[in-house]
């Protein structure tokens, strides 16, 4: 949904501080404005902030909770690290106790043949840089989404 704003900003390094200068400074915005700029704001020589003052944000992403994906993949479409959707934001998956039988739940709910599937653990295809959404995975096998099974956020 494009109507909805920022989920959560942030003060500090939360991402990175960046490698460009700082150009814009206490900006102050009341929602109508099409870019920073068109916010009241100081400029470039008119502030001395650090570089632990950068801000970031973390913005809605299109999708439903529940829904996954793979994504850096070595050629393939139906290999990756798996994502998931929680709360409109795409996340990883940590590892601990992720396996085969979740592996399978995965591929069959991305419309996938199950047969030969391997589960990778250790960031084997990429690491990218979301948040973990949810741990210790526990499917039985039964479920027709992974996110039946059981989990932690």
């Amino acid at each position: 949904n494009s109507n909805r704003g920022p989920l959560v900003w942030y003060n500090s390094n939360q991402f990175t501080d960046g490698d460009y200068p700082i150009v814009v400074s206490n900006a102050v915005c009341g929602g109508w404005e099409r870019t920073i700029t068109d916010c009241t704001h100081h400029t470039y020589g008119e502030f001395d902030c650090a570089r632990t003052q950068v801000i970031g944000i973390q913005c809605y992403d299109d999708c439903e909770d529940g829904d996954i994906r793979l994504t850096g993949s070595r050629n393939r479409e139906h290999e990756g690290t798996v994502e998931i959707c929680v709360d409109s934001l795409w996340g990883v998956i940590a590892d601990s106790g992720w396996g085969q039988v979740d592996a399978n739940i995965v591929c069959s709910q991305l419309g996938y043949d199950t047969r030969g599937i391997r589960a990778f653990n250790n960031s084997f295809y990429d690491k990218p840089k979301r948040p973990i959404n949810i741990n210790n995975v526990v499917c039985t096998g039964s479920e027709n989404r992974l996110f039946d099974c059981t989990y932690y956020e």
